[in-house]
This record gives C-alpha cells, sequence and structure tokens, in this order.
C-alpha cells in the first residue's frame, strides 16, 4: 500500500479533469474537516453537494472522503486542519486557515486559479455548519 501512495499523484499529475480534481480535493478535504470519527451520513453528502455543487451523483462523494487520509496524511505527516477554533464570521483566522491548507494542496489536485481554489475553501469553512446541520 505505501508504494501505491508513493506512486499515485505521480500517475494521476496531468490526467485528471479539473472538475474530477475539484471532486477529489473538496471531497477529502471535507472528509478530515468535518467527518473525523463519524461516518458520513447520506444527508451530509447531499448538504455538502448543494453547497458546494460538486458531482451529479453524491455517493460518488464518498471515494474521495476514502482516499482523504491517503491525500493529506500521507507520507508528508500532514495534520488534520482545526476547525474548532475558526468561527466563520472571524474573517482573520478563516483567511489563516485558507492559507494553511492552500499550502498543503497537492500540485496534482490544483485545478483552477489560486484565488478560485481560495474562494472554494471559504465556501467550504463558511458554510461548515449548514453541512453538518
Amino acid at each position: 500500500m505505501q508504494s501505491f501512495l508513493k506512486v499515485f499523484p505521480q500517475v494521476l499529475r496531468g490526467k485528471l479533469p479539473p472538475k474530477m480534481q475539484r471532486v477529489l480535493l473538496i471531497g477529502s478535504l471535507s472528509a478530515l474537516l468535518f467527518t473525523q470519527k463519524r461516518s458520513v451520513k447520506t444527508t451530509t453528502l447531499h448538504k455538502l453537494n448543494s453547497v458546494m455543487e460538486l458531482c451529479n451523483h453524491e455517493p460518488a462523494l464518498l471515494m474521495p472522503m476514502h482516499l482523504s487520509k491517503a491525500i493529506w496524511r500521507g507520507d508528508r505527516g500532514v495534520e488534520v486542519f482545526d476547525m474548532t477554533q475558526v468561527a466563520a464570521d472571524n474573517d482573520h483566522k478563516v483567511v489563516e486557515l485558507i492559507e494553511d491548507i492552500f499550502s498543503k494542496i497537492p500540485a496534482w489536485l490544483k485545478y483552477a486559479t489560486d484565488g478560485e481554489i481560495k474562494q472554494d475553501l471559504r465556501k467550504l469553512i463558511e458554510h461548515r455548519e449548514t453541512i453538518l446541520a
């Protein structure tokens, strides 16, 4: 499995369409931000997809969620992002979190301009309560 995790990014770099990169990024990140130590409910998938407009078939979001550990922790040892201390109305903290997450996005998952990806990260963070409700 370790060798697969080392080769996985190189195999996918430049081969995924931007829409799939976005689904993989937002889906895998959501698993870290929202679903620690709980199972993913169908309603959560629906809310995530409603807010982020990711795909036509919501159960497809489970795949990137299952890959989240390989994408975000893997060999790089990325820590889980701490959402508990960030209020959606604290713009300074939200910007810090966005920059922290953005700096750790693997190159093969950058599906758009830096600004567009950061807008998606902001939307995800600011709507987390809606997604989890």
